[in-house]
């Protein structure tokens, strides 16, 4: 277990530095824009995400399932990097060509459109789930800072000469640009090489198969937690989606911590998917997601006014509310991964529906009555539903739900025990 730990560490040290980064951008951004154009450009991000979603096509933690089994290295992960670009270029050029008929100015146009190109150069995430499965984050870690140092330069640089929202949103790209290409330089090293001469047909359909319910599920996912701010636009204007997003910004700031830890310690599951080893796997994960959800909640109302000010103090009680939903969420996260082990992945297919048809239709009823509160509490109970009690409607996920239940009730507390117990064993062994 130790060998996990110390890779969560790496990943939650890059994600750490990474978030500060971006956030501390987020809020000067957020102060340099009118709330229009501020929400123009969370609304650019948020297309961006959909977009990366669909171009990852649910391969991330199948990757990680299937480097860390097999040493055929270079042919899944040429067959998986050849297919996603692909699928990338095919999607950005379909967006901007939506986009470009939609009824904004064209400033606005060249702001979704350069935000989308993000969802390319996110095919690095192929290149981390490789080092993550060999328990190798530190090289995420370091290439991640290396990159953030670099667009860091020209964040600096746009925000000192106030060059506005399209140069604002080049600074986002870059972000991915550099990362991606410092990730690539590196793995060259590591002997992990793209070529067509490797792409393998049958190795991608073995992904595919796997992969095809994930993205399906996580498509709707997506969906569901994202078409509140489409559904706040519709509603309320794009001035009310800025207020909402900076909530979700500040809601989700600590989702990395679950992130990391379920990606960290997923080989370990895959490697031993014993009913110990689940357990610990979901109180480990819900222990620190719980730890950090509190940090945040304390913290709210000083971060909302000291890094985006009085105009953005409708974000508080949303906060508090999206993460909790987010609690729930991390313990989904958690369970889609086993159902990965299980090769049973298409069951996040009906959890994704349930959850989508219960968002949209709370939606509906709770955002013109109580504006973007309402939007925050449909998303809360849209998770309750799909990533925690429809575990119980299927015998292949009942565990899973009370596993979960467990873990909620015991705030994964019992976890500590072993983690101790592992580093002792492992200190007298050595």
């Amino acid at each position: 277990m130790k060998k996990y730990v110390k890779n969560s560490v790496w990943i939650l040290a890059e994600k750490v530095i990474r978030l500060s980064v971006v956030f501390l951008f987020f809020s000067f951004v957020s102060k340099k824009l009118s709330l229009y154009e501020f929400g123009i450009f969370t609304l650019a991000q948020t297309f961006a995400t959909l977009l990366t979603g669909i171009v990852a096509f649910g391969f991330d933690n199948v990757l990680i399932k299937e480097f860390s089994t097999t040493k055929a290295s270079n042919s899944i992960f040429s067959s998986a990097m050849i297919f996603r670009g692909a699928g990338a270029f095919l999607c950005i050029l379909i967006f901007a060509l939506v986009i470009l008929n939609l009824d904004y100015p064209y400033k606005y146009k060249y702001v979704f459109i350069l935000a989308s190109f993000s969802a390319f150069f996110q095919l690095q995430t192929i290149y981390y789930s490789y080092f993550q499965a060999v328990s190798k984050s530190f090289i995420i870690t370091k290439t991640s800072i290396y990159a953030l140092m670099v667009s860091s330069v020209f964040k600096i640089a746009f925000l000192y000469y106030d060059l506005g929202l399209v140069y604002y949103t080049i600074s986002f790209l870059l972000d991915y640009v550099f990362s991606f290409l410092f990730i690539y330089i590196v793995s060259r090293r590591e002997a992990l090489i793209l070529r067509f001469k490797f792409f393998d047909k049958k190795e991608l359909r073995t992904l595919l198969a796997q992969a095809v319910p994930i993205f399906i599920s996580t498509l709707i996912v997506m969906i569901y937690t994202r078409i509140d701010q489409f559904m706040v636009v519709k509603f309320l204007g794009v001035e009310q989606v800025a207020l909402f997003n900076v909530a979700i910004r500040i809601s989700d700031a600590y989702m990395f911590i679950p992130i990391a830890i379920a990606a960290s310690f997923f080989p370990m599951v895959s490697k031993d998917a014993t009913n110990k080893s689940i357990k610990q796997y979901f109180y480990i994960t819900h222990l620190f997601t719980v730890l950090s959800a509190m940090f945040i909640l304390v913290l709210t109302p000083i971060v909302i006014s000291v890094f985006f000010g009085e105009r953005y103090s409708g974000s508080i009680q949303v906060v508090y509310i999206i993460v909790i939903a987010n609690v729930i969420s991390a313990l989904g996260m958690v369970s889609s991964n086993i159902l990965i082990i299980r090769k049973v992945s298409y069951l996040r297919v009906y959890r994704a529906m349930y959850g989508l048809v219960i968002n949209i239709g709370l939606n509906y009823i709770f955002i013109p009555k109580f504006g973007i509160l309402g939007a925050a509490y449909s998303s809360l109970f849209s998770q309750i539903i799909a990533a925690w009690v429809s575990n119980y409607f299927s015998a292949k996920t009942r565990d899973c739900f009370y596993l979960q239940t467990m873990a909620i009730f015991t705030f994964g507390i019992p976890c500590i025990k072993d983690i101790i117990l592992a580093f002792k064993k492992r200190t007298n062994e050595g």
